[in-house]
């Protein structure tokens, strides 16, 4: 996970933290990150409808950034993704404030969170999801048939740091260019 910008304040611990969720394993401390009442943004498509003068109504979907109080959290594991519904906590040209909307958090797709307080054990999580390499406890090389994968492995993640791959001449039939 990648953490693109941090704002809390020192007095309360209130504030801000943007992400990039990467692996699987970063969506899962998203979802533990997260607490009814904390308030996420992030992109999403929503279906807009406008009525003309003459009273036709065009509907068409908009890509904006949507600012939601969590009321509802799921986690997803086959879809990979977190779905957090509630009502709309900011101002929005096409959404009122109050309008439930569902959101869903994706691998490589940014988000914000919003907490009224910042706790040691959610700062901990961030931190432990956005440095893995800190909390490796083993550190590991597979090897099969000219593929290599190194990996760290944690208590709860484990991150594929390189991937080597190379030809592996096989035996040649039929050819005796030495003797036994």
């Amino acid at each position: 996970m990648k953490l693109l910008k941090k704002q809390i304040s020192s007095k309360d611990g209130s504030g801000y933290i943007s992400l990039l969720p990467n692996t699987p394993e970063d969506l899962w401390h998203t979802y533990n990150l997260l607490q009814i009442g904390d308030h996420v943004r992030c992109t999403t498509l929503r279906k807009v409808s406008k009525e003309s003068s003459t009273g036709s109504v065009t509907s068409s979907k908009v890509r904006m950034n949507l600012t939601i109080e969590i009321t509802k959290l799921e986690f997803f594991k086959d879809s990979l993704e977190v779905r957090i519904s509630g009502p709309n906590s900011a101002e929005s040209a096409h959404v009122r404030m109050g309008a439930f909307h569902t959101l869903t958090l994706e691998l490589d797709r940014q988000f914000s969170i919003e907490k009224e307080c910042w706790d040691r054990v959610f700062l901990d999580r961030i931190e432990e999801a956005c440095n893995p390499e800190r909390e490796a406890e083993v550190a590991c090389v597979v090897m099969s048939g000219g593929l290599c994968h190194v990996c760290l492995v944690t208590g709860s993640v484990t991150v594929t740091k390189a991937r080597i791959e190379t030809n592996i001449p096989k035996k040649r039939t039929g050819s005796r260019s030495h003797g036994k």
